[in-house]
């Protein structure tokens, strides 16, 4: 995206400018209303027997959810395998959310990668419906750490 161009997703006019404050906010939410929607596809696919593909978009709930939590912090990450170590440098080692979720991020992109390009493997309904139960846990924790700053309403998906 070039110089004075607006973002998606931003109702600001052209070369306006928001607080930081509202920006990291701003972002938080949408990573938010991703990763809501990453776990419902996620369920989705699940109770529909995509098993690969609902371990994929549970991985996705876990890595939108994570970015939500850093954008609240101002902090970024455009690599998947740097938003493993940055969410346990800036989320967990300072206490935010307790040390076992950690490793949820880390364990989540491995099994993503397996299911997203080894057609070899084939993953049963209880390897999905174990990775699946490890995502919604994460989202809901990093619901609870998000609601502490942003009211849950603005949370919410807007309706159509």
């Amino acid at each position: 995206m070039g110089r004075g161009q607006a973002r998606v997703g931003l109702d600001l006019p052209i070369g306006a400018r928001r607080s930081q404050r509202t920006m990291s906010e701003t972002l938080t939410i949408e990573e938010w209303r991703r990763a809501e929607n990453c776990r419902r596809v996620a369920h989705l696919c699940l109770q529909h027997g995509f098993y690969a593909d609902a371990i994929s978009r549970s991985y996705y709930a876990v890595l939108h959810s994570a970015k939500a939590a850093l954008a609240l912090y101002d902090v970024a990450s455009r690599r998947h395998r740097a938003l493993s170590n940055l969410f346990g440098h800036h989320i967990v080692m300072t206490g935010m959310v307790e040390r076992h979720w950690g490793s949820v991020v880390g364990r989540l992109a491995d099994l993503r990668r397996v299911a997203d390009y080894d057609v070899s493997v084939v993953f049963s309904e209880a390897d999905a419906a174990g990775v699946y139960g490890q995502a919604d846990a994460f989202v809901s924790r990093i619901h609870a750490l998000l609601t502490d700053t942003i009211a849950p309403d603005r949370l919410r998906q807007p309706r159509s």
